[in-house]
C-alpha cells in the first residue's frame, strides 16, 4: 500500500490557516470582542478549514497549542477544558466498555440472530427491515464507525452467496448501504453511550449554559424520534424507493445462523455488565419522575462509575478460562484519533462558553439583528435545518461546534423565556448526526460508500430526501416530547 500524496490544495489550506493565525495575532479584535475571544474564532476557522483538508490527525494536536497561546489561557487551563473534561474521560471508558461487546462476539452474534430468525425469512423486505433492526440495535450502544466493521463484511457476503449482479442490481445494493449508514446514525443519535458527536453536544450545552445535560432527559426525547425517524425511513425505501429485492430469496439462512456457536459464559457477563451501565446511567433522570423520594441519591452517580466499575470488574471475573474483558484488550477498544479531535473540539465549547473571553456577549450583539421578528420556532427550524446540511457535507463534530456556537448565545439572550436551551441542545444534537448523503459526512458513510456497491448519486439524492423526511420527523415527534418532559 503506498501513502496518499498530499495535494496542492491541502498545502495551500494550510498556508491559510497559518496567515489567519497571524492575522488574529496580530489584528486588533473587533469592537466589543477581547483579544482572547478573537483568537478562538481565528483557532475555529483554522480548525475548520484543517479538519476538512487534513482529517483530525495532527490538526487536533495542533489545535489544542494554539489554544495555548491565546492570552489568558494557560496550559493547565486547556488541559483541564480538554483530556480534564468529563465528558471527554466518559468517551474514553464508553470505547473501553464497548470492546466487550465486540471482543467476546456479543455484537455479531445479534447481527447474525435479527438476520436469521423466523420473521426475517418471510419475504425479503421483512429480512431487510430485520436487518436495519439489527443496524439499530448494534448503533444504540456502541460507535457507528465501528458497527460498520461488523457489519459490512455479512452484508457483502451476503451480496456474494446469492450472486448480487453489480450493475443490475445497484439501486437494491444503494439502498442498503444508505439505509445501513442512516439508520446507524440516527441510532447514534438517539444517546451519549459510545457516541462521541452526540457526547460533545453534552459538553457543549454545559460549557455554554453551565448547566448538565439530563441523561434520561435527552433519551426520552432523541430515541423515539430515532427510532420513529428509522421506522419512517424503512417504510420510505419500501414503498417510494422501491428497488427490486427479489434476489434477497436466495439468502442460505442456515449457513448464516451456523457460523454463530452457542453463547459463551464471556458473552453472557459482557451483556450483564454492559446492561448494568446502562440502568445506572439512566437513573439519575428516570428516578425522578418514578421514584422521586431516591432521586437525590441515584443523582450522586456521576457517569463515569458505571464504566469503571464494570471495567475493573470484567478485569479479574474469568468466563471460559479467561477474564470477562481484560485490560489491555479494553485499551486497544480506545479510538485515539476521535479521542483526541473530541477532546479538541471540547476546547472549544468550553471557551467559547465562557462569559471572561466575552464570546457569547459578542455572538448575541452581532447576530440579533439577523433574527429580529424572527420567532423560536423559525429560530430551531433554521438552527436544526443548518446543522443538517453542514452534516452532509463536512464532519459532523464541526457542523455540530459551528451551529452551536450560534444557536446557545442567541438562545439564551433573544430567545430567552421562549425556547428552551435544553431543547434546542438536543434537537441540534441529535440532528447533528444526520450525516449519511456523501462519503466525507461520517467515517460510516465513508467506509460504506468505498465498498464499490454505491452509486454516489443515489445516495445523495435519496440522502438529502431522507433528510428532510427526518426533519419533520424531529419537529412532529420532538417537540411534543420536550414540552412534556422538559
Amino acid at each position: 500500500m503506498t501513502d496518499r500524496k498530499t495535494s496542492v490544495g491541502q498545502w495551500i489550506t494550510l498556508c491559510l490557516s497559518i496567515a489567519l493565525i497571524l492575522a488574529v495575532k496580530l489584528m486588533p479584535p473587533p469592537a466589543g470582542l477581547t483579544a482572547a475571544g478573537f483568537q478562538i474564532l481565528g483557532i475555529l476557522g483554522v480548525a475548520l478549514m484543517l479538519f476538512l483538508s487534513w482529517g483530525t490527525g495532527w490538526p487536533s494536536i495542533f489545535i489544542l497549542a494554539l489554544m495555548m497561546t491565546v492570552p489568558g489561557l494557560s496550559v493547565s487551563a486547556v488541559t483541564r477544558a480538554t483530556f480534564g473534561n468529563n465528558t471527554v474521560v466518559f468517551l474514553l471508558l464508553c470505547f473501553m466498555l464497548a470492546a466487550c461487546l465486540i471482543n467476546s462476539g456479543v455484537a455479531r452474534r445479534i447481527a447474525i440472530w435479527f438476520l436469521t430468525n423466523k420473521l426475517s425469512r418471510k419475504s425479503p423486505w421483512l429480512t431487510v427491515f430485520m436487518y436495519f433492526a439489527a443496524v439499530y440495535v448494534l448503533d444504540f450502544v456502541l460507535s457507528a464507525a465501528v458497527c460498520i466493521m461488523i457489519l459490512l463484511p455479512i452484508l457483502l457476503s451476503i451480496f456474494e452467496s446469492v450472486e448480487l449482479d453489480r450493475d443490475r442490481h445497484i439501486q437494491l445494493s444503494s439502498m442498503l448501504l444508505l439505509g445501513t449508514v442512516v439508520v446507524a446514525q440516527l441510532a447514534n443519535g438517539a444517546n451519549p453511550i459510545s457516541h462521541a458527536v452526540t457526547t460533545q453536544g453534552f459538553s457543549l450545552f454545559e460549557s455554554y449554559t453551565g448547566q448538565a445535560m439530563d441523561f434520561f432527559g435527552f433519551c426520552a426525547v432523541a430515541t423515539p424520534v430515532s427510532i420513529i425517524g428509522a421506522v419512517t425511513v424503512y417504510l420510505l425505501l419500501r414503498f417510494v424507493w422501491r428497488p427490486n429485492v427479489s434476489p434477497l430469496c436466495s439468502i442460505d439462512y442456515d449457513t448464516l445462523a451456523a457460523s454463530c456457536s452457542p453463547m459463551s459464559k464471556r458473552e453472557k457477563w459482557s451483556v450483564f455488565f454492559y446492561g448494568m451501565c446502562v440502568l445506572l446511567w439512566l437513573l439519575p433522570g428516570l428516578s425522578s419522575y418514578l421514584m422521586p423520594s431516591v432521586a437525590p441519591f441515584f443523582a450522586k452517580i456521576n457517569n463515569c462509575l458505571p464504566p469503571l466499575a464494570a471495567l475493573f470488574l470484567m478485569n479479574f471475573i474469568r468466563a471460559d478460562g479467561k477474564p470477562v474483558l481484560a485490560w489491555e484488550e479494553a485499551v486497544k477498544g480506545i479510538n485515539w484519533p476521535t479521542f483526541m479531535f473530541i477532546a479538541s473540539i471540547m476546547g472549544f465549547g468550553s471557551f467559547m462558553g465562557n462569559s471572561e473571553i466575552g464570546l457569547p456577549q459578542w455572538m448575541s450583539s452581532v447576530m440579533s439583528p439577523l433574527f429580529d421578528g424572527v420567532s423560536p420556532l423559525m429560530f430551531l427550524l433554521a438552527m436544526v435545518t443548518i446543522v443538517n446540511l453542514l452534516t452532509n457535507f463536512c464532519s459532523n463534530a464541526v457542523a455540530l461546534s459551528v451551529v452551536f456556537a450560534v444557536a446557545m448565545p442567541l438562545c439564551m439572550t433573544v430567545y430567552s423565556g421562549a425556547l428552551s436551551p435544553m431543547l434546542t441542545a438536543i434537537f441540534i444534537t441529535s440532528s447533528s448526526q444526520n450525516g449519511w448523503a456523501t462519503a466525507p459526512a461520517t467515517p460510516t458513510a465513508a467506509v460504506a460508500y468505498a465498498s464499490g456497491w454505491a452509486d454516489q448519486r443515489l445516495i445523495l439524492r435519496w440522502g438529502l430526501i431522507i433528510m428532510l423526511v427526518q426533519t419533520a420527523v424531529c419537529f412532529a415527534v420532538g417537540l411534543p416530547l420536550a414540552n412534556v418532559l422538559l
